[in-house]
């Protein structure tokens, strides 16, 4: 009891001083500056003990697992690429999050400091995520301020270096939205801390000239004037011939030429500018996929597997669903997609194995941390389970008189085969 008090304290003090990091070098707030303090203050009082529940730590990561995708390039692509069918998608799954996000409904992701994720999914929603569903319209940059706010306060606190590398363009890409000057400057300094880490190829280098351009164009103009149009703003003569160069026209998509480097700010008239190239970098999202065969050796060898910090335990899960063995393609593909999309949001802890499907029963194994986790993927993906069975040891035919030679010469006569 009395670590769980001191826990709820930490957490409260370190919550405190988040918000305290966000009124440095501020001698007074706006009405907008008062409210949201008052709002903050009013979180932290109501508060008790953790407050982010475990649904909503799903639901951060299912974001952060949607932006992050195999490669650099990959990701360039998703992020950068302008797709309507992205935008739609985005909709679709995320649009109740991001007007929830939007009204503040969410605010206090960014006040636990034991969990940057949450941070880091939270600025994905205002930033990233409203320009890709209100592209082209005012309501893009309708949440910049507030985004913009909880950035610098993570850059104060602290919270920012708890993130991994690849994780923190997203704090300064919300930086070089802003049309201040001050946040140019304040991008650059945390992306330079960035760089010191970076190879010297590695291809995460090219948002420094990204930020770099950002920054030129606010100190010639004080201003986007690609936003002009969209803002109804007019522009001045040296701002319509600034938008013909096609050197700074960062709004335009991401273009991936047939060898394979990209195009970043696309194409004018046939024009293009510098490509980006480099050695593939190691990603801070580890996709499922990269980590299940070593997680399949080191259970064979020892029971258990070690993944992103989690231990993974083999599950062998039982389902009754009538007539499964009959199911037509396109309808069998659309469970095992629903199946995806929820292991999706807990990777880590969870990853599929394989399936094995009979007339009126599929046997499913996973891996997984818990059997907690498997009864959240089935309530996520809508696939009741009948039984869940962990599995105690793997026997392999072609290998089984070596292992168990090997398991008795090796383990104490109290825990031999033959005990």
């Amino acid at each position: 009891m009395l670590n769980e008090i001191r826990s709820e304290q930490r957490q409260k003090s370190d919550a405190l001083n988040l918000i305290l990091a966000g009124l440095e070098g501020r001698s007074a707030l706006d009405y907008e500056g008062v409210l949201s303090l008052q709002k903050e203050l009013s979180l932290l009082a109501q508060s008790r003990g953790e407050s982010i529940t475990s649904e909503e730590q799903l639901k951060a990561e299912s974001i952060i697992a949607f932006i992050f995708r195999d490669s650099v390039g990959d990701c360039l692509d998703l992020w950068f690429g302008k797709s309507l069918h992205t935008d739609a998608e985005i909709w679709r799954r995320f649009g109740d999050d991001v007007l929830h996000a939007s009204t503040g409904k969410y605010d206090h992701w960014a006040l636990n400091t034991e969990h940057p994720r949450m941070f880091l999914a939270l600025i994905i929603l205002l930033d990233q995520f409203r320009r890709n569903m209100y592209r082209n319209t005012p309501e893009m940059y309708a949440a910049d301020t507030h985004c913009l706010g909880l950035v610098k306060k993570a850059i104060r606190s602290g919270v920012i270096d708890k993130l991994k590398m690849i994780e923190r363009v997203f704090p300064c890409l919300v930086l070089t939205h802003s049309e201040v000057l001050s946040d140019q400057q304040l991008c650059q300094e945390e992306w330079e801390r960035v760089e010191q880490d970076l190879a010297r190829t590695d291809p995460l280098r090219v948002f420094g000239e990204v930020f770099e351009r950002h920054l030129s164009v606010i100190d010639s103009f004080g201003r986007f004037p690609h936003r002009n149009a969209i803002l109804e703003r007019a522009s001045t003569p040296e701002e319509v011939e600034f938008l013909a160069d096609v050197d700074f026209r960062f709004d335009l998509p991401l273009v991936r030429l047939p060898d394979g480097s990209f195009c970043f700010q696309g194409e004018i008239n046939g024009h293009s500018v510098e490509t980006v190239d480099g050695d593939a970098a190691e990603l801070s999202f580890g996709h499922p996929d990269a980590s299940l065969a070593k997680a399949e050796t080191d259970i064979r060898l020892q029971g258990y597997a070690n993944v992103e910090n989690v231990r993974l335990k083999k599950y062998i899960v039982e389902r009754n669903i009538p007539d499964i063995g009959s199911k037509a393609y396109r309808e069998l593909k659309s469970d095992i997609d629903a199946a995806n999309r929820a292991i999706s949001m807990l990777w880590p802890k969870m990853a599929w194995v394989e399936s094995f499907v009979c007339d009126d029963k599929t046997f499913c194994v996973y891996l997984a941390d818990d059997a907690s986790t498997l009864r959240t993927h089935a309530l996520l993906s809508d696939m009741p389970l009948s039984s869940i069975n962990e599995v105690c040891s793997i026997v392999d035919p072609s290998g089984f008189d070596r292992d168990l030679n090997f398991q008795e010469a090796t383990l104490p006569a109290s825990q031999s085969w033959a005990s």
